[in-house]
């Protein structure tokens, strides 16, 4: 479509010019000849393929709630484009919303550019990145080349917690224990677990890994279990005296539940506190509730 508009206007320039037999229309025949010429030899240089590719940081522990990436172009060939658009289409595998999210910027040494994007959303789960399309600036052909660029990575968006983990469970000295030996137990009172984000009836969960310290409270998501599933593990890492000085623990919680519409019910055991140095010590199970 364009080189037709190209050609019509060429032709109407030289129309004028066998017409009207002026020197300003000769003057713009040959300059726009000139253009063409110049743009035909550019283009053998041009823009060329676009090869994509995401870096997303999959598998790292981010600040609790949004997943961050980077989309990266690199073109087969040197390009004269100092600006390029993104379209990234972001699908979430729990609210099957999608979404297209804009960036932009520049393109570094010759043939790259890296786009940073971040994905924010209420809720834990996996988002795909399905579709990727770019728009790139070509001021040597005047216009937006659009590209549909393939795609295919997922990228994981984890829980947020609204209270630090540790106000869920304490450390306390068993009566009757060896020296030194603590454990973690849950606080009294708090069987909904109200400092962990409730998860909403249709939220997805696998293999949620926790790690509560009495030093650094963080929750660490991994994956995600399916409505339906049932038994999760809280691996507690926990730091307690031991031979006069601190020593790591881990104490192991299993928990068996289901999960509904009206909340997830859940059996847990505190099976036992692994010291690194020492054999397991057993403790008996307890029972709670765990509402969505």
């Amino acid at each position: 479509m364009r080189k037709l508009i190209y050609l019509l206007l060429a032709a109407a320039v030289f129309f004028l010019a066998g017409v009207y037999q002026s020197e300003i229309f000769m003057i713009l025949f040959l300059a726009e000849g000139m253009l063409f010429l110049l743009f035909f030899l550019l283009s053998r240089w041009g823009t060329g393929n676009v090869e994509t590719e995401i870096l997303t940081e999959r598998g790292r522990i981010l600040e609790g709630e949004r997943g961050n990436g980077q989309v990266k172009l690199r073109f087969k060939r040197h390009v004269f484009i100092p600006y390029c658009r993104v379209l990234l289409m972001c699908r979430n595998h729990l609210s099957r919303e999608e979404v297209w999210q804009e960036l932009s910027g520049a393109v570094t040494e010759g043939r790259k550019v890296r786009l940073g994007f971040s994905i924010e959303e209420n809720s834990c789960g996996i988002v795909e990145i399905c579709a990727v399309r770019a728009a790139v600036c070509d001021p040597l052909r005047l216009f937006f080349r659009k590209r549909p660029l393939n795609a295919g990575t997922f990228l994981t968006v984890l829980p947020q917690p609204l209270k630090p983990p540790a106000e869920i469970a304490e450390i306390e000295k068993r009566p009757g224990g060896k020296e030194g030996e603590r454990i973690w137990e849950k606080r009294a009172g708090a069987g909904s677990y109200e400092g962990i984000r409730t998860y909403q009836p249709g939220d997805s969960m696998r293999d949620i890994h926790w790690k509560l310290s009495s030093k650094n409270d963080e929750l660490l998501s991994r994956r995600y279990m399916e409505e339906g599933e049932s038994g999760i593990s809280f691996y507690l890492d926990v730091s307690g005296w031991k031979d006069g000085g601190w020593k790591e623990q881990s104490a192991f919680l299993r928990l068996a539940f289901t999960i509904s519409r009206e909340g997830i019910s859940t059996d847990y055991v505190l099976e036992e506190i692994l010291d690194r140095v020492q054999r397991p010590v057993k403790r008996p199970a307890a029972a709670g509730i765990l509402r969505a």
